[in-house]
């Protein structure tokens, strides 16, 4: 009697810990590396123009609409949130004749916005030379200047905040 209560007793806490360990492994892999709400509250960077990356789609899109802009939205993907699954709403409008810091460099900007929060400006120069050097590629923790060209060979430079990037990277490696 003693050794089968000592192997229910010993089966009952193995499978506990395999329960641990099992839902342990799902939320690890479910893991948000950011949570976009608290990391605008902490920290809105600037972005191209003074724009504040985290800001709100309806905010960004108004000061636009007074500065004589008229963004065209481009791209609207949304996957709703679920059990195990976060929120994914990616917007991406298009400016055309957009004007960086009312310089002479004009060219096509695109605003991205994850989960209605602004999270890179992209902007493809008529004239290449003077904006490449006006604002070199540079990196801190929040946010990045980068140098790139498309796949149609147009180069762009583009400013994301890198926290909000992460999400994106983050949803698209776990939700394929």
């Amino acid at each position: 009697m003693h050794t089968i209560n000592f192997k229910t007793k010993a089966t009952k806490s193995t499978l506990v810990v395999l329960t641990l360990i099992f839902f342990t492994a799902i939320m690890i892999k479910y893991q948000k590396p950011v949570d976009i709400e608290r990391a605008c509250k902490e920290a809105s960077p600037s972005l191209a123009n003074q724009i504040n990356s985290c800001s709100l789609v309806d905010h960004a899109l108004k000061h636009l609409k007074s500065n004589g802009y008229d963004p065209v939205l481009i791209e609207n993907t949304r996957q709703s949130g679920r059990l195990l699954r976060a929120k994914f709403h990616l917007q991406i409008f298009e400016i055309d004749n957009y004007r960086i810091n009312d310089d002479q460099i004009i060219g096509t900007a695109q605003l991205s916005f994850i989960n209605g929060r602004l999270s890179s400006i992209t902007f493809f120069p008529t004239s290449t030379d003077s904006i490449f050097n006006l604002y070199p590629e540079n990196s801190s923790k929040a946010i990045t200047v980068r140098h790139a060209t498309n796949y149609q060979g147009k180069r762009y430079i583009s400013w994301p905040n890198n926290y909000l990037e992460a999400y994106i990277t983050w949803w698209i490696s776990r939700y394929p």
